[in-house]
Order: structure tokens, then sequence, then C-alpha cells
């Protein structure tokens, strides 16, 4: 039981330092433009890097969320239950979004035929994609502010985190549109933010990563009753 334990923290802490690291790159090295497939052609293989980060972010984010979602079940149950939800659903809808910006690099290669593409993508999209970039956006910020919330009431982590996962979504979401300069701190502040919580996950105690059952029976065992 130690030994899975220790395995999942060790799991939950390397992901949420992944996630950081691999969005980064993304804000990075994102192409920006009016046009946006010139754009991506003009970056070159920086747009593929790019794409190929934003697309693999996803998972050890997925793994990130559930790891805090085990430090706050305790401290706020109903927090972890929603916030955690809705941002994982946020993080598998992200993902389905970075299958779209890998195939937008595909497309920015294929130049015989760009007025097809770009006509394309300047037409509205289907209703089941304009669904899943929809639940990606607003689940991850969503979920993003339930978490930090739970991180405040359960008392894990940093009391600066939950104040940075906040910043980070008013800056992403509502800043990018008024500053270039607004991707650059979003990015920094989602970087101190997961880096926080995993130092906050890797120095957590163990018993935390077991289940209740498995922690009273070696209490009872620790100090001789019942045995």
């Amino acid at each position: 039981m130690i030994t899975t334990a220790r395995f999942c923290r060790v799991i939950a802490a390397v992901s949420l330092i992944a996630t950081a690291l691999l969005s980064v790159l993304w804000v990075l090295l994102r192409p920006t433009g009016a046009d946006q497939l010139a754009a991506i052609e003009a970056a070159g293989p920086l747009a593929l890097v790019s794409g190929l980060a934003f697309a693999m972010a996803q998972l050890p984010f997925l793994i990130g969320m559930l790891g805090v979602a085990v430090l706050t079940r305790h401290g706020a149950p109903w927090l972890t239950i929603v916030g955690g939800s809705i941002a994982f659903l946020g993080g598998f809808c992200h993902a389905v979004m970075g299958g779209f910006q890998l195939g937008s690099v595909m497309m920015a290669a294929d130049t015989a035929h760009r007025d097809v593409y770009v006509a394309l993508l300047a037409s509205p999209p289907p209703p089941a994609l304009m669904v899943l970039m929809m639940a990606g956006t607003i689940g991850t910020a969503l979920g993003l502010v339930l978490i930090g919330a739970g991180l405040m009431r359960a008392g894990v982590g940093g009391r600066w985190i939950p104040y940075a996962l906040w910043a980070f979504v008013l800056v992403e979401f509502a800043g990018t549109s008024v500053t270039s300069w607004a991707s650059l701190a979003s990015g920094l502040l989602y970087l101190a933010a997961f880096v926080g919580l995993a130092i906050a996950v890797w120095q957590s105690p163990l018993s935390a990563w077991m289940p209740r059952e498995a922690v009273l029976g070696r209490r009872v065992v620790r100090e001789g009753v019942g045995v």
C-alpha cells in the first residue's frame, strides 16, 4: 500500500511539472497573426512543436488534477468533485482541440490547396466542434477556479497558489484581448501555480494517498490494538 501511494504521489507531481512546461512551450512557440495558415507556415517546425506541446500537455493535466483532488477530497469534498470533474472535462476537450491544431499545421504545409483551407477555417465550425471548443475553454477556466477554491478551503499548498490560478484564468481569458503581453504573463502564472502544486503534492504525507481504512488499520497495528 505504501509503495502504491508513493508511486501515485510521484506520478501526480511529475505530471503537474510536465503540464506546466509543455503549456509554457506551447505559449512561447504558437504562431500568431491575422492569417492563421500563413503564420503557421512562417513559423516552420516550431508550429508543429507548439501543437504537439499543447496536445501532449492534456494527459499530464488530467493526471495532475486527479492528484490535486486526492489532497483536497477530505477538506473540500464538493469543490473537489465539481471542480475536478469540470477541469477533467476541459482537459479532455482541449486534447481534441490539440488534434485540430495539428491538423492546421498539415493544412499550412499544403500550399497547393491554401485557398480551400482558408475558406474552410473562415466558415463556422460544425456544432460538435463548437461544443468541444466551448467545453474546453469554459471547463478549464471554471475548473481551475473551483480547484483554487478547494485548495484554499482544504489548506493544501501555499496560500498564494489559488490566487495564482485565479489570476491565470483572468489574464488568459480576458487579458489576451487587451495586450499581447498577456500571453506571457498568463504563461508565467500557470508555470508558477503548477510548480507550486507539484511541490505541495511532493511534500504531502503518504497517508493522504491511502484509503482511510488502510491508514486506520496501520494505526491500530502500531498501537497494538486488535492484534
